[in-house]
């Protein structure tokens, strides 16, 4: 890749905090420019609902056709759509016969 080099943005149901720390403690913060995290005092604007993804993209002051998402829940592909956002799912547990 060529050209300046982009950060990626961490949008969770989890707390930022938290995952700030893990991505602090395992060298990420050079690839990770900001964490989007849940407001623990309005559980009905957690994935499935795009409110997370809309304050990444409006923080960014990115388009959703210049973005993209990757998920590894159902509620994560159903947020990204929510906003036109192209979506990549990823199996995270191994597939069962």
């Amino acid at each position: 890749m060529h050209g300046p080099r982009s950060q990626g943005v961490v949008v969770t149901n989890n707390g930022a905090g938290p995952v700030l720390a893990f991505i602090e403690r395992h060298g990420l913060t050079e690839e990770v420019g900001k964490v989007v995290g849940r407001d623990a005092r309005q559980p009905s604007l957690l994935k499935p609902s795009p409110d997370s993804i809309l304050r990444a993209l409006t923080d960014l002051d990115l388009p959703p056709e210049h973005g993209m998402f990757v998920g590894d829940s159902t509620s994560d592909v159903d947020a990204g759509h929510a906003v036109s956002l192209q979506v990549v799912g990823h199996a995270n547990k191994p597939a069962e016969d």
